[in-house]
């Protein structure tokens, strides 16, 4: 298991495009993964989840990613939480 902090950084607040890109990103990848926010720990495979964490700029999240290709898959997601993919 792989947990990666990140500061949310890629829109003003959480959009549905870009949860349909982090759930994208976790279809992709073999590891189960989610995000971590506020004391609630989704997984990234639905889309209603993500939108329901209603996340903001600059707030504190946690990825976390297990299995197969967990180094890989928390990376990218954390690529995408902070705006750089």
């Amino acid at each position: 298991m792989i947990k990666l902090d990140a500061v949310f950084q890629a829109t003003e607040a959480l959009t549905p495009q870009l949860a349909a890109r982090l759930a994208d990103c976790a279809e992709h990848h073999r590891a189960e993964l989610s995000i971590e926010y506020d004391g609630r720990q989704v997984k990234l495979n639905s889309l209603i989840s993500i939108l329901a964490l209603n996340l903001y700029r600059g707030v504190p999240v946690r990825v976390i990613a297990e299995g197969e290709d967990e180094a890989a898959a928390a990376e990218a997601v954390r690529a995408v939480v902070e705006g750089k993919a």
